[in-house]
């Protein structure tokens, strides 16, 4: 699968899940397949409950394993949409953090979105996006306000962001 038709079946899942008004709209199966997708055009990094940073395809950072928290990109940028799917069997939420390395326990996210388990949670900043001046790294936390991701298992969630 070429690069092109990675990017046209990530747009075309991203325009499915944007004509839907809830953010329940893939299973836990289907996200693995798109991450899958995007995964079969190469490419090394990823998961395995470590922070590693995501895939790296232009505009597109995805985990190629299971993993609690991510780092997508490592320098400024502007976060496009922003997605995460787990099986932790309890509701958590989803972080986004403006940094370069995975924050420490305690820290203040720029979002937080609650994510029920086995259910898409996502969020789509348009075309403007949501500028980050230092990085961008995902995690999932046991809290809303501040990052407590300790308790959460380390192959627990896939994520997937878009950015420029």
């Amino acid at each position: 699968m070429t690069l092109l038709e990675i990017q046209a079946a990530i747009n075309e899942a991203a325009c499915l899940m944007c004509a839907q008004l809830s953010p329940q709209t893939l299973s836990y199966l289907q996200l693995q397949q798109l991450s899958n997708i995007a995964q079969s055009g190469g490419g090394g990094g990823g998961g395995g409950g470590t922070a590693t940073p995501a895939l790296r395809y232009p505009g597109m950072g995805v985990t190629n394993a299971l993993t609690k928290e991510v780092i997508v990109a490592t320098s400024a940028a502007t976060l496009l949409t922003a997605m995460v799917n787990h099986k932790a069997g309890t509701d958590l939420y989803f972080q986004v953090f403006d940094a370069s390395s995975i924050p420490a326990e305690g820290a203040t996210p720029l979002l937080s979105i609650k994510a029920p388990s086995d259910i898409l949670a996502w969020y789509d900043f348009g075309t403007v996006g949501f500028p980050m001046q230092t990085g961008i790294v995902m995690v999932l936390s046991q809290t809303f306000a501040v990052k407590t991701s300790g308790p959460v298992g380390a192959t627990t969630g896939l994520f997937t962001a878009t950015y420029r």
